[in-house]
C-alpha cells in the first residue's frame, strides 16, 4: 500500500493512516470527513488509537483484539464517509471518498497480514 522512507521500511499502519489523510485532503481541499457532534466540534473516527494498538500488538491474540476493534471503527467511519459521499454534489470528492474507502480496506488487509506473520 504504503511505503516507508527507507528501502527496506515498510510504514506502519498510523503512518500509513496519516498518509491516506494527507492524501485525500490534498487531493479535495478538504478535511477528511467525519461526523459533527455539534455545530463546532467534530468527533474523531477512532481510527488511528485503533491502527496503533495494532502496530504495538506483540501477540496473535493481542493483534486480533486491536483488528476487531479497528474493523469497528473502520465500518462505523465508512459509514460517515458514504453520506458525506450522497450529501455532495461534487463528483471528483466523491472519487476521493471511493479511493479513501477502498486505501481503509487496504489497511485491514495489511493488518491481518501482520496478524498471519506473527509466531
Amino acid at each position: 500500500m504504503f511505503s516507508g522512507q527507507g528501502e527496506d521500511t515498510m510504514a506502519t499502519l498510523k503512518e500509513q493512516w496519516k498518509t491516506m489523510k494527507t492524501t485525500f485532503e490534498t487531493a479535495t481541499g478538504k478535511k477528511k470527513p467525519s461526523a459533527k457532534l455539534n455545530s463546532f466540534f467534530h468527533q474523531s473516527s477512532g481510527i488511528e488509537p485503533a491502527v496503533d494498538k495494532i502496530d504495538k500488538a506483540k501477540t496473535k491474540a493481542e493483534c486480533k483484539t486491536a483488528i476487531g476493534a479497528f474493523v469497528t471503527k473502520k465500518t462505523e467511519y465508512i459509514k460517515i464517509l458514504k453520506q458525506h459521499q450522497v450529501d455532495s454534489n461534487n463528483v471528483d470528492y466523491k472519487v476521493e471518498i471511493d479511493k479513501f474507502i477502498m486505501a481503509l480496506e487496504g489497511l485491514e488487509h495489511e493488518a491481518a497480514n501482520k496478524m498471519m506473520h506473527m509466531a
